[in-house]
């Protein structure tokens, strides 16, 4: 079949394929770090990332990923076969879309995800010398701007991520950006739920968010059972993040069309039966010398005093940080 380049999204021509990818090290904040870029000329891969305690990490080289603490059935997204996760980098744990004001207009921009094609963007993953931390970096050279994230995990605080937004310029650029996670799960749903009895598990889902802290409470009604008996389910998953400056903190990803297409999304106090959510959408300026950074983080298997003593903490941000 002969060649139809070159070839459209809509007015938008389709970015030229990346080179083939290619291994330096390089080093960040003092860490020595492989990477590899642009890491999307290859098939998506699998790797894991090392604990300092009890919690694991499974990632995709897209950016999909499974966490949680001890063993499968204390996930804190559903733990998926390595060929569920890699199919789609949507399919659970980090989230992102960014709404930049370029040149007149408001720009669609979902870094990882297949649609980010439109622009000409450079992708790289760096790797901890000893495994314990990875980085997703995307260059957007149309918008001008730069997005990376690094996830590890902490002992004290569960899966964390760190993200970072700046400018390739001086000049300061508009950003409207929804960030956080996706397909968070409550204590209480196994991995026996997640594969064959999922539609059962979703109606006992019940998400809260605390005013003041603006955590995110993720917990079951009742323990999962098909009997006629009280069964507590005592145990919640939880999800924060500071560093915003004018937080809407949403507990499902219902809104997140709205935000796509520019319209007001509101908080969400409490939703149920549904997979749950913690995204926060605010707005930045963002320049070389000044970016925008923020933590979000998740654990689960937590009781009311870990609870109380977790919201008292991220009410005081600047400290946690």
């Amino acid at each position: 079949m002969p060649s139809v380049r070159p070839v459209a999204l809509g007015s938008q021509p389709l970015a030229p394929r990346p080179p083939p990818a290619a291994l330096d090290y390089v080093t960040r904040g003092g860490q020595r770090y492989l990477r590899m870029r642009p890491v999307d000329s290859l098939p998506p891969f699998f790797m894991n990332v090392v604990s300092d305690g009890d919690g694991w990490i499974f990632a995709a080289s897209h950016g999909a990923l499974t966490a949680g603490r001890v063993d499968p059935d204390r996930a804190l997204f559903p733990y998926q076969t390595v060929d569920k996760i890699l199919a789609r980098a949507d399919s659970s744990g980090p989230l992102s879309v960014l709404l930049v004001r370029r040149r007149g207009r408001w720009r669609l921009w979902e870094p990882w995800q297949t649609s980010g094609r439109v622009y000409r963007i450079e992708r790289a993953l760096l790797k901890h010398v000893v495994g314990t931390e990875v980085i997703f970096e995307e260059t957007n050279r149309d918008l001008g701007l730069r997005f990376s994230w690094t996830i590890c995990s902490c002992s004290e605080f569960g899966l964390v991520r760190r993200c970072r937004l700046e400018a390739l310029g001086d000049e300061p650029v508009r950003v409207r950006y929804l960030d956080g996670w996706h397909q968070l799960i409550a204590p209480g749903i196994t991995v026996a739920h997640t594969s064959n009895l999922s539609f059962l598990a979703l109606a006992y889902l019940r998400h809260d968010r605390q005013a003041r802290s603006q955590m995110g409470i993720f917990t079951l009604n009742a323990a999962i059972s098909d009997r006629p008996e009280a069964a507590e389910s005592l145990r919640a998953a939880a999800a924060w993040s500071i560093g915003h400056t004018r937080p809407t903190v949403l507990l499902s990803t219902a809104q997140i069309e709205a935000f796509r297409r520019g319209e007001p999304v509101r908080s969400e106090d409490e939703v149920r039966g549904e997979f749950g959510a913690y995204l926060v959408a605010d707005e930045a300026r963002v320049s070389a010398r000044h970016p925008r950074e923020w933590i979000t983080a998740a654990d689960t298997w937590l009781d009311h005093a870990a609870l109380v003593n977790l919201d008292a903490r991220v009410r005081a941000p600047a400290r946690l940080a």
